[in-house]
């Protein structure tokens, strides 16, 4: 059993290249590999800079391909780094940092997520404080295509196992459809334990309104909540101009009023 501060050493052995799954991110070895995973409170400036780098690197392209944050900004990363709640599991090559995964123990940690909607979800795990979250698995390009990915997410997977904890992980959908993560970590898990149960807990979609050709009357005037929505048309046919004039006067919430001449606040000309 691994113990605080350190994780054993992991054995990839070739008879799990017949096992069925979709493709790992790196190759599955087909050698016995014996590799040392470490488990770290706290690591060193100069690993958590580099490490940093790696992250954004990484991260970076999901920028322009996912509509919702999806990584730590530069001083929440760094600040991980010295985090006890938050484990590092690095991939060691000798003396140095092949690669490293995260592992919140605690879900306020992580900044885009609801801990109210996990706990609700898993109130035994709450209750013990064990719900674990996936940060990341980055591993040092020199290394890209060895057994560290396969090495820092068994690693992960054994903690949560040794204390029967629940992981849950997030991912935008380019890394469920063209980077096929969940799959990935469920094929991972599959190899350590007989039966694993991986479930869609939500999802948010993110959509974009652009209107055209207007077909209402622009000289009438609506009034909102107590809000004049002042519509004037521009010269181009399908665009319009929207200028909000809030005033004392209140009708009741979503109610629409049609102003007559005699409706007209005195000395108002509401005419566009």
């Amino acid at each position: 059993m691994p113990i605080r501060g350190h994780a054993g050493p992991a054995d990839y052995r070739d008879e799990r290249r017949g096992r069925q799954g979709p493709v790992f991110p790196v190759p599955v070895p087909w050698e016995a590999v014996r590799v040392r995973v470490s488990i770290e409170h706290r690591v060193p400036d100069a690993m958590a800079h580099e490490f940093l780098a790696l992250y954004r690197a990484a991260f970076a392209p999901l920028d322009v391909l996912a509509a919702a944050r999806q990584s730590l900004h530069d001083d929440e990363f760094l600040r991980a780094m010295q985090e006890p709640r938050m484990l590092k599991f690095v991939g060691w090559d000798g003396d140095r940092p092949a690669g490293m995964g995260f592992l919140a123990l605690d879900l306020h940690l992580v900044p885009w997520i609801s801990p109210a909607f996990y706990a609700t979800r898993f109130p035994d795990h709450h209750q013990r404080s064990a719900i674990y979250y996936i940060g990341v698995v980055l591993v040092h390009p020199d290394d890209q295509g060895g057994p560290w990915y396969q090495a820092l997410a068994e690693a992960m997977a054994l903690k949560a196992w040794v204390d029967q904890a629940m992981v849950v992980f997030d991912c935008c959908a380019y890394n469920v459809e063209q980077f096929p993560l969940p799959a990935t970590l469920q094929a991972i898990g599959l190899g350590l334990f007989e039966e694993l149960e991986m479930t869609e807990l939500d999802y948010q979609r993110y959509y974009s309104l652009w209107a055209r050709n207007i077909h209402v009357d622009l000289t009438e005037h609506i009034w909102l909540g107590g809000g004049r929505v002042d519509l004037a048309r521009s010269e181009l046919e399908e665009s319009v101009e929207v200028a909000l004039d809030l005033t004392e006067q209140r009708v009741p919430d979503h109610q629409l009023i049609d102003l007559t001449e005699a409706d007209q606040p005195a000395g108002r000309d509401l005419r566009p």
